[in-house]
């Protein structure tokens, strides 16, 4: 496709307006908690706590009536991961056991994470004594609990390490999934006698598995499951589905069979975007394409034509690099500037220079094979995409709303990089935008919304999901504004559930090391 018929059928997409899209603030911050490296948090309605991965610890936060939230105590998970000495670790992730049977899941990284598996670790909610803790694969990144709380599944990123040397070398562990075994857990005592046969992991692959059809870095050409990495993992009934960010790819995995049943390809998506970090401001104009790459996966339930329920999937398109083939000294480096392409005849003329400062996948989009890549794929398509639970099909997309809100709501905001402090806008439009990263759903009054934390302004976007195949950004929260910076993960405490008898959306913000409580706003419906 050219980029003219591109932009020909870009630019007669029907943008929202702003009337049409105006709504009343949805979210409140009603407590504000210092917590630094907070990263991702977890709520249990059983002691009204949030549980945040933060660093070395598990910072334990008593919720109270939501205004007057306070840590109550931090936990040395990774002292009690069983570690060898001499060897940190990070927590990466928590869940919260979904049977109220007074436990939570912390995942813990080691330092020495591409020659050592990671360890899971179970911990009280209520003495936040450590009940056992079991080896899994490499680099575990991410975890979720069966609704029946009789597994957990552990998504093990197997992220590469290089070590230098010319040239150099590259330790690169297997992706992989773990699945720990609970159904024996009655009570939270009970993981004291979990032993480490309860864990077992499964490397991806198998007959219903093609790697080979997936975003491949070259390097791994003859071996490509070495360059799987799972990123994100939520379950439905018997099935985990799982993220591969790097890869651009869905997986999904049988607990009942325990097994690989697919592992589909994330076809790269027409956008119009800001691709300039030097252009002066908000110019969302540009006509490209690019790799979805999703990071975090939720699962919801929205209403079915002619009645029912129909599950979906929704996925924030974070994107990512490896870094920059013509900076870096790693030979996974995947990304360059079109420009820097351009300089070294590797860009087709036919490419217009309005792009060059993007970055693009330095190793994909030569149609021809004769080393000038005629398509750019940007990384990361800068939104949040809804796809049928059962086939995999592509339902919906929020496409250029993020940046469409940002740059008429809050401009000083756009595209920014807030991640440490001081935002500077336009910063990232170069590279992957808003980057959305976090994302979960709550039914509410009959409709079915997400929210999604996007990472750099230091914002957060509420979507209506109602009609997944024409989802609608109800709305954008420019938390940085108030000085809450790098939103990565977040949970949504649904009204039942609720110490103030109404959502909750707690954000763990990294960049400025705060966890947040908000009160959540929802519109009603007659």
């Amino acid at each position: 496709m050219t980029f003219s018929i591109l932009w020909s059928l870009l630019s007669s997409i029907p943008f929202p307006s702003s009337q049409a899209q105006a709504a009343t603030p949805w979210l409140t911050p009603l407590a504000r908690i210092a917590v630094e490296h907070a990263e991702i948090p977890t709520y249990d309605p059983d002691t009204n706590c949030a549980f945040v991965a933060a660093g070395h610890h598990v910072v334990m936060i008593h919720v109270g009536g939501g205004d007057d939230a306070c840590v109550m105590r931090t936990i040395d998970v990774v002292a009690a991961a069983g570690l060898p000495e001499q060897v940190e670790g990070e927590i990466s992730h928590v869940a919260i056991d979904p049977r109220g049977r007074g436990f939570f899941a912390a995942t813990v990284i080691p330092s020495e994470r591409s020659s050592m598996p990671g360890r899971v670790v179970f911990v009280s909610t209520r003495t936040a004594r450590v009940l056992s803790a079991v080896w899994v694969g490499f680099q575990p990144d991410g975890c979720a609990f069966s609704a029946d709380g009789t597994k957990l599944v552990v998504v093990n990123e197997g992220e590469p390490t290089i070590l230098p040397g010319t040239p150099a070398a590259v330790v690169d562990p297997p992706g992989s999934i773990s699945v720990v075994d609970l159904s024996g857990i009655a009570v939270g005592r009970d993981l004291t006698k979990l032993r480490q046969r309860a864990s077992t992991t499964y490397f991806v692959g198998g007959p219903d598995v093609d790697a080979s059809a997936l975003r491949i870095h070259p390097f791994h050409a003859r071996s490509p499951g070495l360059d799987l990495e799972p990123e994100s993992v939520v379950i439905h009934e018997q099935r985990a589905f799982v993220t591969f960010q790097e890869n651009s790819a869905l997986g999904v995995f049988d607990l009942d069979a325990r097994a690989w049943r697919a592992l589909v390809p994330l076809a790269p998506m027409a956008r119009v975007c800001d691709v300039s970090d030097r252009d002066g401001g908000a110019h969302v104009d540009a006509a490209i394409e690019a790799w979805p790459m999703p990071d975090q996966i939720a699962v919801a339930s929205v209403p079915a034509q002619g009645g029912g329920e129909r599950i979906v999937l929704v996925v924030a398109n974070e994107g990512d690099d490896r870094g920059d083939v013509f900076e870096a000294t790693s030979p996974l480096s995947d990304s360059a500037r079109i420009a820097d392409l351009r300089a070294r005849g590797r860009i087709a003329d036919s490419v217009p220079t309005t792009l060059d400062r993007l970055k693009v996948d330095a190793h994909h989009g030569d149609r021809d094979c004769d080393g000038v890549i005629e398509r750019p794929l940007a990384l990361g398509a800068r939104s949040v995409s809804i796809l049928d639970a059962r086939t995999l099909e592509l339902l919906g997309d929020t496409g250029s709303a993020f940046e469409q809100w940002m740059a008429r709501e809050c401009p000083t905001l756009f595209n920014a990089d807030a991640k440490d402090g001081a935002p500077k806008l336009d910063a990232r439009s170069d590279d992957a935008g808003p980057e959305p990263e976090g994302v979960r759903t709550l039914r509410y009054d009959g409709r079915t919304y997400a929210i999604t934390t996007l990472e750099r302004p230091g914002a957060l976007a509420l979507i209506d999901l109602t009609q997944p195949c024409e989802p609608r950004v109800l709305g954008v929260a420019c938390v940085a504004s108030d000085g809450d910076f790098a939103p990565e993960g977040l949970t949504i405490v649904a009204a039942e559930d609720s110490p103030t008898g109404e959502p909750l959306v707690i954000v763990a913000y990294e960049g400025s090391g705060t966890v947040v409580v908000h009160r959540l706003t929802l519109p009603r419906h007659d």
